[in-house]
């Protein structure tokens, strides 16, 4: 397919989830619902990953640029930061060490639950 219109259907999802955020789901970002549809699309075939597959590519090589207008608008916080700086790092530091421990837990129970079925299979 050509660029435009994988673009179009990554568009249309996107304004879909947006759409059922502000009309039926509004306490869910239309941006998580856009990423379910996504997903959902995908798993049952609606749609092949082939058929959006170049843009998506594009997308996520260039997602960095995307950041930059969001980090440097920090800058116009920085008064506030410097204020508060060491509960920023502390809660920073939290959140970071508190992710990484949930997934390590989680990755280790799917583990776990893997070879508990393979052995189930096996015997």
């Amino acid at each position: 397919m050509t660029i435009i219109i994988e673009l179009i259907i990554i568009l249309a999802v996107t304004f879909a989830g947006a759409a059922i955020s502000i009309y039926i789901l509004p306490m869910v970002p239309g941006n998580i619902i856009g990423l379910v549809l996504m997903i959902l699309i995908l798993s049952f075939g609606l749609l092949k990953s082939r058929h959006i597959e170049k843009t998506g590519d594009f997308l996520l090589r260039h997602m960095p640029l995307f950041f930059i207008p969001h980090c440097v608008a920090v800058v116009d916080y920085i008064a506030l930061l410097e204020k508060q700086l060491i509960p920023f790092l502390l809660i920073c530091i939290a959140s970071t060490v508190t992710t990484f421990a949930a997934t390590a837990f989680t990755v280790r129970f799917v583990m776990r639950v893997q070879q508990h079925m393979q052995n189930r299979g096996n015997s």
